[in-house]
């Protein structure tokens, strides 16, 4: 059959020559595409989302003055009114030829920076005397021109917009222009958001030929599209952590905890780096003398009422979140990051790392490694997957990981696990690096260092996020082949290499458990027993969470989808017991990565019937294809089975947090990205109907996501909502979906 070489053991399989994997023979396929899709987003952008100025360049323009005629329950000052009665409104009639679609609200010179208004706008219809019951909610700001602009249906002459603001708020506003000239406005953001769902569309489209070409060594074309899709995910992690404002809204002291009266600490690690540079564990933050003498320091009510028996927060400042152990606090996160990142910068500037910038520089690392585990992974394991599939995967890891919710809060929580990421994504390359062929005469080996360096980093975790430990049974899969079919570790001749294997372990557990012995004087202890939260965590009989509720939560909570900007609202999260339940947008199957739903399929994809296909598919890798495929078949069920236990775990000990997701949904993405491997058509051969489906489901899966995730940013009332707290970041979005009314 013309195009068919044998590969390295024997068996054969068509795949497209080197040659023809090039920048040229891409562009000469898909240049059509492309230009299609181009074509498709500057519609968007010049037609779709500027068709309130087409709209408008006919429309006969009115100003209305504002005055106490016109707008109820207020008193007029200088440069705008004063609200004196409850529920200030406007209301507007425009001659009976023309009805109302847009309207702007007009501010004078005194307005604020800034400030943001809420609204709510009733339409009337019949006599017009009174406003039906159809209305919308929205909000302006003052620091945005273009925010003033109101959507109000087009489908009456008379509109009342009522403002939701306490008696005694100023009101800045003088006129309302009823039907103004909407401008023209070119977003560049928007443009190139639309640019990158484009490029899945040209790359990854189920014609692409990148479907058809193998996943080579060396090819100029596929590292330099790896590189680049690999700087896309760093470049959208940095548009979420600059876009939420996480370098400056997690820093300092703030109110927190049980009825806002105690205080969260975010320089937490800077403070733990600076205690351990001293020479001590414990962290050098005061401790009020009515928290030392109280017997049951770890009761959240009777804090409380400590705190309002001695003169209120401000006078009694009790620390949220710390471990607090005879007298003094401690930070029962993981010391390593510390260690890593704070320490060191600390050293050399001085001054104290502000956990931001550590978790950003820990995930946009994980990026590249993250990137490299997946060659690894298909070279060794899916010598036939196409370099396609590896692209859409690294997307798919990147975002289905549950690492996008840690860089849009990016506060001291996070730390540990964004580190835990960065070493597991580390580790888990070294140890497939490791089992590269290699070859001592006619012997093959492993290489003992990559194993060492592999097993370094996978212990890290530990003594970051401990739940992460999970990722190290992963190894026995990983060097399956290794262990039982070519003797290559636990044998006599590789005990150097065995030995290695385990050493890092020792050097990591060992001075974190002698760390635990110096604070708490016990080895197994970190601190989580001892910690100031919202419940006693060391009472034997607190009662957890059903593991049922939170198994749902996570997993299958439903999105809640709305027709308005940010068009993704928070869900209920709601329980009979006292717990921590954070604010979500969904579950882990239904927000966070919709396309890992492919792990129900992996009692199919990895069943009796289909062994022989998978080990052909498998074969022409480093070991024999029958023995890979057990090695895949045990790494996906011990993904799932891990992933389970530590989400059962999560659920029982620690509540319903979207920052929690993370632990588990790393074991789930790497199990669901073997999966999309093993069932996608070998390379060379010609897609079906079933692989061209499964291959458009999953692009756009992945894009789906990648859309919901970026107005997840927006969405209010989250856990550092932009609204309130960065109106300058909200409302220019906002103002891209005018045109909806």
């Amino acid at each position: 059959m013309a195009g068919e070489q044998a590969f390295p053991n024997g068996s054969s399989g068509s795949y497209m020559p080197r040659e023809s994997s090039s920048f040229g023979m891409f562009a000469k396929r898909r240049w059509k595409v492309a230009l299609l899709t181009l074509c498709i987003i500057l519609f968007l952008e010049i037609f779709i989302f500027n068709m309130p100025f087409w709209s408008s360049r006919t429309t006969k323009t009115r100003t209305v003055t504002l005055s106490s005629s016109n707008f109820t329950n207020v008193t007029p000052v200088a440069g705008g009114f004063t609200v004196t009665g409850p529920n200030p409104s406007v209301t507007i009639d425009n001659p009976a030829n023309q009805k109302i679609k847009y309207i702007h609200i007009d501010q004078s010179s005194s307005a604020p920076s800034w400030a943001t208004y809420d609204f709510t706008v009733f339409t009337f219809f019949g006599n017009g005397q009174t406003p039906n019951s159809n209305y919308d909610k929205g909000n302006l700001s003052t620091g945005l021109y273009r925010s003033r602009y109101v959507n109000v249906g087009g489908t009456c002459h008379k509109v009342r917009i009522l403002f939701d603001m306490p008696v005694g708020r100023f009101l800045p506003f003088v006129s309302i222009t009823v039907n103004p000239h909407v401008s023209f406005h070119f977003s560049l953001v928007r443009f190139a958001f639309m640019i990158l769902l484009g490029l899945f569309a040209v790359f990854l489209g189920p014609n692409s030929p990148l479907w058809r070409w193998k996943m080579q060594d060396g090819g100029a074309f596929q590292i330099w599209t790896l590189c680049v899709s690999t700087v896309f995910i760093m470049l959208f992690y940095a548009m979420i952590f600059y876009t939420s404002e996480s370098w400056s809204a997690w820093t300092g002291s703030s109110m927190a905890g049980v009825g806002w009266s105690q205080w969260a600490n975010f320089n937490q690690y800077g403070d733990l780096a600076n205690s351990l540079l001293h020479g001590h564990t414990w962290l050098d933050l005061p401790v009020p003398p009515p928290l030392k003498a109280m017997q049951n320091p770890y009761d959240p009510y009777l804090r409380q009422q400590l705190i309002f028996q001695n003169g209120g927060p401000q006078k009694v400042k009790i620390y949220w979140d710390h471990a607090f152990y005879h007298g003094k606090y401690y930070c029962y996160f993981g010391v390593i990051p510390a260690i890593v990142f704070f320490m060191p910068f600390e050293i050399m500037t001085g001054k104290e790392m502000e956990s931001c910038w550590a978790i950003l520089m820990a995930v946009l690392i994980a990026a590249i490694f993250a990137t490299l585990l997946l060659v690894r992974m298909s070279k060794i394991w899916f010598p036939n997957v196409s370099f396609g599939a590896v692209l859409l995967a690294s997307w798919m890891l990147g975002m289905g990981g549950g690492i996008l919710y840690h860089v849009f809060t990016a506060s001291f929580y996070s730390v540990p696990e964004s580190c835990s990421y960065m070493f597991s994504m580390i580790g888990l390359w070294c140890w497939f690096e490791s089992i590269r062929q290699r070859k001592d005469g006619r012997r093959r080996r492993v290489s003992a260092w990559w194993i060492f360096f592999g097993s370094l980093f996978m212990a890290c975790n530990l003594g970051c996020r401990p739940q992460y430990i999970f990722l190290c049974l992963l190894g026995l899969p990983i060097f399956w082949t290794a262990i039982f079919k070519e003797r290559m570790l636990f044998s006599k001749s590789s005990i150097f290499a065995t030995v290695m294997a385990f050493v890092p372990f020792f050097l990591v557990f060992i001075p974190l458990f002698i760390y635990n012995f110096v604070r708490f004087g016990f080895f197994f202890t970190f601190g989580n027993t001892y910690q100031l939260t919202n419940f006693d965590a060391t009472d034997p009989g607190f009662t957890h969470l059903s593991a049922a509720k939170g198994i749902f939560y996570y997993l299958f909570q439903p999105m809640n989808l709305t027709t308005s900007f940010p068009f993704v609202g928070l869900t209920n999260t709601s329980t009979l017991l006292f717990y921590p339940m954070e604010p979500s947008e969904g579950g882990y199957f239904t927000f966070v990565a919709p396309f890992a739903v492919i792990l129900f399929a992996a009692p199919w994809i990895f069943s009796r019937s289909r062994r022989g296909e998978l080990t052909e598919e498998m074969s022409g890798s480093i070991f024999e294809g029958a023995s890979v495929r057990r090695s895949v078949t045990s790494f996906v069920w011990t993904a799932i089975a891990s992933g389970i236990c530590v989400m059962c775990a999560d659920a029982y000990l620690g509540g319903v947090s979207q920052r929690y997701i993370s632990d588990f949904g790393v074991l789930f993405i790497l199990g669901a990205i073997c999966c999309f491997f093993a069932v996608l058509p070998r390379t060379g051969q010609r897609i079906g109907p079933a692989g061209k489906l499964l291959i458009l489901a999953s692009v756009i899966a992945v894009c789906i996501c990648l859309i919901i995730e970026f107005f997840g940013i927006f969405t209010i009332g989250r856990y550092g909502s932009l609204l309130s707290s960065f109106p300058g970041h909200y409302f220019p979005v906002k103002d891209w979906f005018l045109f909806l009314s």
